[in-house]
């Protein structure tokens, strides 16, 4: 198998999905990079929408349980947009 960087950044996370694809197709550094954003972007999104279906669970007066439910996955500024646009509806 092949090398391993340890998850601590953007760049190594890019580097271990450049591995596995490697190891599964001809190397393309675009389609890496494509792949890496792509799933990104889904997981942001699926935070994004935990996170408005706990304010409607939750009270949405505070942050702090939604933050620890998603376990700091989403920044506090990022849940106050999120709870404006939950209270909006």
């Amino acid at each position: 198998m092949g090398a391993f960087v340890p998850h601590n950044s953007m760049v190594s996370c890019l580097t271990n999905a450049c591995i596995r694809i490697n190891q599964m197709h001809a190397f393309d550094p675009i389609k890496c990079m494509q792949l890496y954003v792509t799933n990104a972007e889904v997981r942001v999104q699926k935070n994004r929408q935990a996170a408005l279906a706990l304010f409607g669970e939750l009270d949405a007066a505070y942050l702090k349980p939604v933050f620890g439910k998603l376990h700091g996955q989403i920044s506090c500024d990022e849940l106050r947009l999120l709870r404006l646009r939950c209270l909006a509806r």
